[in-house]
């Protein structure tokens, strides 16, 4: 046999051997969608189950079919895998690459060093929203801040029918609702109700985590408190904190319009104050 044979059966026995391993990484594929779908279905027949049993309103239960359909149809990459088989080092290098520049992106955030970015992108939690969803309600304290990763939301006017506007994907709201702040105009209470139109995911920020970081980072707690005010200045939504603390009444007072009418009562007080003491005055001059 000469080496030219020898070289092409060597040859033949490496592209079967690729291919045996394509072939299987394709069924490995395969197995594993399946096995999600029959994952999902099982679980949309025990949800059928129970909303039967407990007699769930058509409505509810037409939601939750939707959702399973949206799921079924568009499977939701799951990071708990990651969370349980990466080291916890390489598994938070791997999220500050997909989200670092998202969160550079922030208004409050840009500018900020690496420490901070670095921290805040174990806090972000992915949640996704159906549709018709509220995000948060007009007049409700905030106490998170939201970052769009796919789908659409809208801004509802306090009818609740009115589309102020909508916020597209990639697009960051809420962030000053990170501090609580005592100039803040609506005293941190939300300003308009967020809605989602459709499947939305949404990386969410929340207060608490938020605080924590800065725990460790007071000088640029102390950058992004000024960065927060000069942006509530630039909305129009900045109270001095010596006027909503001096003024009696004034603190209770959560809108502008709350906040004239306690500084107008006040003043009428005043106005009686100074007519009773010119009253007696004058008493005392003539008598």
């Amino acid at each position: 046999m000469s080496y030219q044979n020898l070289y092409e059966i060597f040859d033949s026995l490496v592209g079967i051997l690729l291919f045996a391993v394509i072939v299987g990484s394709v069924g490995d594929m395969v197995a594993n969608s399946n096995a999600y779908t029959s994952n999902l279905r099982n679980q949309l027949d025990g949800v059928k189950l129970y909303m039967g049993t407990r007699n769930v309103e058509q409505l509810l239960q037409k939601k939750a079919l939707h959702y399973f359909g949206f799921m079924l149809n568009n499977r939701h990459v799951d990071d708990k895998p990651i969370k349980r088989y990466l080291p916890a080092k390489l598994k938070h290098t791997m999220q500050l690459n997909i989200h670092q520049d998202m969160l550079k992106d922030v208004d409050l955030f840009k500018g900020s060093d690496d420490k901070l970015i670095y921290e805040l992108v174990g806090k972000l939690k992915l949640h996704l929203f159906c549709p018709g969803d509220e995000i948060c309600k007009r007049g409700d304290h905030g106490k998170e801040m939201y970052i769009v990763k796919s789908g659409q939301l809208t801004a509802m006017a306090e009818d609740n029918h009115t589309v102020l506007f909508t916020i597209p994907e990639g697009v960051a709201f809420g962030e000053l609702y990170l501090f609580d702040l005592p100039e803040h105009k609506l005293k941190n209470r939300r300003c308009t109700t967020i809605r989602s139109v459709g499947f939305t995911d949404l990386y969410v920020l929340h207060r608490d985590d938020f605080s924590k970081v800065l725990l460790d980072l007071p000088r640029t707690k102390g950058q992004l408190l000024k960065k927060a005010k000069a942006m509530l200045k630039r909305d129009n939504m900045f109270i001095p904190r010596e006027v909503s603390s001096s003024v009696p009444g004034m603190q209770g007072s959560s809108t502008m319009d709350d906040k004239l009418n306690v500084l107008e009562r006040n003043l009428e007080n005043i106005d009686e104050l100074i007519a009773g003491q010119h009253q007696l005055f004058s008493v005392n001059i003539f008598t």
